[in-house]
């Protein structure tokens, strides 16, 4: 079994698997591309990643680093909501992410443990990891929800979470 030292090394290595087996003709093969195999579960990875790659080589990132934009003092609101909108759009694919938990190790993934916090959304998510439970409230405060109080509310909102993802 290979090992990555980061999940950004994932992007680009989708798994293909010959199911030439489920063909009717012997001279027929079929592959199977598993995109839900991708590190996020996004086709789109290879693309993001070409594009933040491209935007880090030609300096355009360092406007978003602390203290970067003091260089664009007229854009400075502008350049601080897109830092808070990149840092939870990273903060909401982090709650999709399929692979194991940082480090490698072999824990849950958050995408299980998001699906958990579905099942126990009546209980708040009790019994899940706290660290787990901090990222999503971040991410539902980024979306106008103040507490993740069971409730209608909430349930819309991470149904919401769920639809754009799939989009």
């Amino acid at each position: 079994m290979a090992v990555y030292s980061s999940v950004i090394d994932l992007i680009g290595d989708t798994p293909i698997v010959d199911v030439s087996d489920l063909s009717p003709n012997d001279n027929v093969r079929i592959f199977a591309k598993l995109e839900s195999q991708n590190p996020a579960g996004s086709v789109k990875d290879r693309i993001a990643k070409a594009m933040i790659n491209k935007a880090e080589e030609e300096g355009l990132l360092q406007v978003l680093e602390v203290g970067g934009a003091e260089s664009f003092p007229p854009d400075r609101k502008e350049v601080d909501r897109l830092r808070a909108e990149l840092r939870l759009y990273l903060e909401t694919e982090e709650l999709f992410l399929r692979a194991p938990g940082e480090g490698g190790d072999l824990s849950v993934s958050n995408h299980a443990l998001l699906r958990r916090y579905v099942r126990r959304i009546g209980a708040g998510g009790e019994g899940l990891e706290p660290h787990f439970l901090a990222r999503l409230e971040r991410v539902l405060k980024g979306y106008g929800i103040a507490a993740p109080e069971p409730g209608p509310i909430l349930e819309r909102a991470i149904l919401r979470l769920f639809a754009a993802r799939r989009s």
